[in-house]
């Protein structure tokens, strides 16, 4: 297979990237303690937690096809579950950036609208918030000893609190408000605008798509199985190392 010199350059852009970030993370960690834990880490027990890894993107991507659905398209299963996986690759290299990455890996295989794709991830993204809120509700509500004193050592709230009542904050807010509302008529005549609003449409396409999901109870089901998941993948990585093996479910 021929490979353009663009697609030579971007891969060794994000491997060069990978490398510096690798780097900045590492550079000053203990090699001796390190080489220690590695010879002594039970690396058998990684084999459970890779697999529930690949279980819980077939997951999601079993879930984004319920998504996708009511646009008029069902894209293969194998072709979304790699898409997943590309995003979490370039995750790794572009926090974030993975999300937009499926939505064009998925585009080209299944001919499926890039910014309507966009909009199915972000209500993907939306119900995952839900989700982790309860999961965060619920761990306070069985842990509130240990939020309270966690809670108590914060000291952060006053420096929010000081820029949410600044006036420079307020100021620029309204000046931008009133910029936009008299620029209103030039800005709709951009080219821009119209490509912005095809682009908004898709999106709030995507977006509507979960209210139209054909098996609600489903998917439901699928978004809460990969938060359990995830925490068996958590649970079980623990039996790695010696000094973690001992932690419990709680």
């Amino acid at each position: 297979m021929k490979i353009s010199m663009r697609d030579a350059v971007q891969t060794l852009v994000s491997l060069a990237l990978g490398v510096l970030v690798f780097y900045l993370v590492y550079n000053q960690l203990d090699w001796d303690e390190m080489e220690t834990l590695v010879a002594n880490a039970h690396w058998e027990c990684l084999l459970l937690p890779m697999a529930l890894c690949l279980l819980s993107s077939l997951v999601r991507a079993l879930r984004w096809n319920m998504i996708i659905a009511p646009l008029g398209k069902r894209p293969a299963v194998k072709n979304t579950f790699c898409a997943v996986m590309y995003g979490y690759f370039i995750n790794h290299l572009f926090p974030r950036a993975g999300e937009i990455a499926r939505c064009g890996v998925l585009k080209q295989y299944e001919d499926i609208s890039f910014s309507a794709l966009v909009g199915t991830v972000i209500t993907e993204r939306a119900v995952d918030l839900v989700v982790t809120f309860l999961v965060f509700m619920f761990t306070i509500l069985t842990q509130a000893d240990a939020f309270r004193d966690v809670l108590s050592q914060v000291t952060v709230w006053g420096s929010i609190y000081h820029v949410l009542t600044s006036p420079v904050l307020w100021i620029a807010l309204v000046a931008l408000a009133v910029l936009l509302f008299v620029l209103r008529h030039w800005l709709r005549s951009l080219s821009l605008m119209g490509k912005l609003k095809q682009m908004g449409m898709g999106v709030w396409n995507g977006l509507k798509s979960v209210t139209m999901v054909e098996n609600k109870a489903l998917f439901v089901f699928y978004s809460l199985l990969i938060f359990f998941i995830y925490f068996l993948m958590l649970y079980f990585s623990f039996w790695v190392f010696d000094f973690t093996r001992n932690l419990g479910l709680q």
